[in-house]
């Protein structure tokens, strides 16, 4: 049984048990009332009847109205008074909640329908879940579920069925999986999209359409305003200089990642957390997005910003952490945690609404069962609550470069997205002994450890420095000098910084990175 059918199973057996109220959260109105029509149809209520504001009440069965009433207050005297048994549908019913009367009017309904037998069930399909207290205890609540890939399946065959194409095997399981993660109309849509401009080409459906797609989904996942989708494209496995643990970490569940379903049957669970901390500027962004990249796998961005600047904090969450577990398997990232979640360390009072979120973000970390890799990023870990960290399987603790080596990868990985290759021809073999032990001075200069000082970013601003330097000088060949002089010119961080941090880390059995 799949979600989708769990969730219709749940709603049928609330109605059998005469549930006065069942909360349907979605923003899919038009597929939320066929369902409910077929559990109608399937229990043998032949009285199902829809309100709005707009609308008044309808009867859907015979398509035709019942009343105009427009008015909340006395649409609930006038359903009240149905002998039949009855199914009530209310879309958005929050909006009418604000209103004490309309408060009273729907708690005098819910008490004829638990004491005395009303033979109504009231069903509300809505946006946002924002229930009064005095009404909530007599609500079941749901939230529908976005397509599963097996629905997308069957929209997508009868499509092209009805247009008599086909599609290869391959090109097919990209094309449904570029639709995860959609709602059934944006789905639809997306498919008559594609094949209507297959059939004007007179051509079959190929990668370029699923590319389409993903871009559409992406824009589409944007504009819920309370989620970002990455495009990872652009990175891949060598932007990432040292890190070599981390690096080893990620290859070694590549295999789980690339085959799910064979790693089940063998009983391998993906990991679900991984916490990267250090300095500012020391690649975890950029590693959340390797990593995303090097899985093949959508990134999504949980933005924080965006979740309490929306008007319901909570329900932006709700909708957050929904679109991603359709959009499974995927990579969800929340960088800068610590930033994310202030207001909620341990002993904070007075930002409710910060722990309610916080707390509905941790219970989806521990019960959701889709294939989510989490991917949180930190400067700081004081603060945060050890119940966050707990949720993540393993914590690399990202250092600067303190190998020859690794000052080496990070460098040549700037130089080569810098100039591609034109590299040869414009910088000369670099002598990164020399370079690093020039590191080594300047760090020693400002007092802090030999072994910490540049991060990546640091490394970075050294590069631009010196390419800038040396096309404005007329320089046609850079060599290990002019690296030396910029390096001078960079101050490093600061080293009791990161050394406090080291120390943080290996308290918290942290791998490094």
């Amino acid at each position: 049984m799949n979600n989708l059918e769990k969730v219709i199973n749940d709603i049928e057996n609330s109605i059998s048990s005469n549930i006065p109220l069942i909360y349907i959260e979605t923003e899919e109105h038009k597929r939320g009332m066929l369902i409910i029509k077929d559990i109608a149809e399937k229990l043998s209520i032949n009285n199902l009847l829809s309100w709005s504001e707009f609308t008044g009440i309808i009867d859907i069965n015979k398509e035709e109205e019942v009343s105009k009433e427009t008015n909340f207050k006395k649409m609930i005297e006038f359903v009240s008074k149905e002998k039949r048994k009855s199914l009530l549908i209310i879309k958005n019913l929050h909006n009418f909640m604000k209103d004490d009367e309309n408060v009273s009017a729907l708690l005098g309904m819910i008490d004829d329908i638990t004491q005395k037998d009303l033979p109504i069930i009231i069903i509300t399909l809505s946006t946002i879940m924002k229930i009064p207290q005095d009404i909530a205890q007599y609500v079941n609540y749901f939230e529908l579920p976005y397509p599963t890939r097996e629905e997308i399946t069957v929209m997508l065959d009868k499509t092209l069925q009805d247009n008599n194409m086909d599609l290869d095997k391959v090109t097919k399981s990209f094309f449904i999986e570029s639709l995860n993660g959609l709602s059934e109309d944006q789905v639809l849509l997306m498919i008559y999209s594609a094949i209507g401009k297959a059939f004007y080409e007179n051509r079959f459906i190929d990668n370029n359409d699923v590319e389409a797609i993903i871009k559409q989904k992406r824009q589409i996942i944007n504009k819920s305003g309370v989620i970002e989708a990455i495009d990872n494209d652009s990175f891949n496995f060598d932007d990432i200089g040292g890190l070599d643990n981390l690096k080893a970490w990620m290859e070694n569940r590549k295999k789980v990642f690339s085959n799910m379903s064979k790693a089940k049957e063998w009983g391998v669970i993906p990991p679900r957390g991984l916490f990267l901390f250090g300095m500012p500027g020391v690649g975890k962004s950029l590693t959340s997005k390797v990593i995303a990249s090097y899985y093949n796998l959508p990134l999504l961005k949980l933005d924080m910003a965006l979740i309490f600047g929306a008007k319901e904090p909570e329900a932006a969450a709700r909708l957050a952490l929904r679109l991603t577990t359709a959009v499974a398997p995927c990579i969800l990232w929340i960088d800068e945690v610590e930033k994310a979640f202030a207001g909620t360390e341990a002993g904070t009072v007075g930002n409710d609404t910060a722990m309610r979120v916080f707390g509905q973000i941790l219970t989806w970390m521990e019960e959701n069962k889709a294939p989510v890799l989490t991917v949180a990023s930190a400067n700081d870990i004081s603060n945060i609550r050890g119940e966050l960290i707990r949720r993540f399987d393993e914590m690399f603790f990202v250092d600067f470069p303190s190998k020859t080596s690794e000052v080496k990868s990070i460098f040549e990985v700037h130089l080569r997205r810098k100039l591609g290759e034109k590299r040869k021809w414009y910088v000369d073999d670099l002598d990164y002994n020399a370079i690093h032990k020039r590191m080594r001075q300047i760090v020693k200069r400002y007092g802090g450890e030999e072994e910490a000082g540049y991060a990546g970013s640091d490394i970075e601003k050294i590069v631009k420095e010196v390419l800038n330097s040396a096309y404005t000088s007329g320089i046609e060949k850079i060599k290990t000098r002019h690296f030396i002089q910029k390096i001078t010119e960079v101050r490093p961080q600061r080293g009791d910084v990161i050394a406090k941090m080291k120390s943080e880390a290996l308290k918290m059995d942290a791998i490094l990175a």
